[in-house]
């Protein structure tokens, strides 16, 4: 069980985090997706109705399928209006139950509480999630985060107790994550990571627990789901023309971009720079001017 001190940890966390992040309710919409999203998105404007309900549940709009992005996004205009301040307060306070609900979920799993703390602080304050929560546009990012959170909580829940019940809560969690972003398919994968730690239900070398096929079978409706929303996905993404065929980005331009792509992730998760486009992009123009202009103008900052 959870004791009041991990309780206090948690909330204490929580409040840091809005503390940090109060800055962005001074922030306003941005050109980049916040049109598309909100301020230029007439469903998203006119409020939670059952006509834009069933928009957002049949919507391809933004080479995506995240009714529940477009719901929250209603909801916000529903209480706000389009006040930039009230859009950012929603994406700040999800940002800081997320916090603390990762450490929550840590502690309970590793009984590791200080260790537990300071992953959980590391992800909130990380200069590579800031542009989820200061981005309204990346209202997405979050609500996946929630909910994924969630489906760990209650597949946890339910190994501890077995019922249908209990792994119906996980289904319907695993799907609220999947109609937030489609980033959270991989999440079975995770579930039988965590099946072999923390919670040791994989069966290896005579151990106790149960074989790794049965484990598998076990999250087959997850797997499948995730399926369903990559292949929703791709349709989705090819009627936005956000993809190219082969003819026109290669297979091994494809693969050598995932890799750079991979590496730099890595990179700027130990050594965050560069994190701005704006910034990358008048790096790359200054780079290649000559270098009597670039000595008059100065280096960036």
């Amino acid at each position: 069980m959870l004791t009041a001190k991990t309780w206090l940890l948690a909330a204490l966390l929580a409040i840091a985090t809005l503390a940090v992040y109060a800055p962005a309710l001074r922030n306003g919409f941005v050109e980049f997706d916040d049109p598309a999203y909100v301020t230029a998105n007439n469903h998203v404007q006119q409020g939670l109705t059952l006509r834009n309900l069933a928009w957002a549940l049949t919507s391809f709009d933004e080479a995506n399928w995240h009714p529940l992005t477009w719901l929250s996004h209603m909801t916000d205009v529903q209480f706000f209006g389009l006040a930039p301040a009230g859009h950012h307060a929603t994406s700040v306070l999800i940002h800081a139950l997320n916090a603390a609900f990762l450490f929550l979920l840590l502690q309970r799993g590793t009984g590791c509480t200080w260790r537990s703390l300071l992953v959980a602080a590391l992800f909130t304050l990380h200069p590579m999630n800031v542009e989820n929560v200061a981005w309204v546009a990346e209202r997405k990012s979050l609500l996946c985060m929630f909910f994924s959170l969630a489906t760990v909580a209650f597949y946890a829940r339910y190994v501890r107790a077995p019922h249908w019940t209990r792994y119906l809560a996980v289904v319907a969690a695993f799907a609220a994550a999947l109609m937030s972003k489609p980033m959270a398919v991989t999440l079975p994968v995770l579930l039988l990571l965590l099946d072999y730690w923390p919670l040791r239900r994989l069966n290896l070398n005579g151990s106790e627990g149960a074989k790794p096929h049965t484990l598998i079978l076990e999250k087959a409706p997850l797997f499948l789901m995730s399926a369903a929303s990559s292949i929703i996905t791709i349709v989705a993404q090819h009627r936005g023309h956000a993809v190219s065929d082969l003819q026109h980005l290669p297979l091994s331009e494809r693969l050598a971009n995932a890799a750079v792509s991979t590496l730099t992730y890595v990179r700027r998760t130990f050594w965050p720079s560069d994190l701005s486009y704006f910034y990358r992009a008048f790096r790359r123009r200054y780079d290649e001017l000559p270098t009597d202009v670039r000595a008059k103008i100065g280096a960036p900052h």
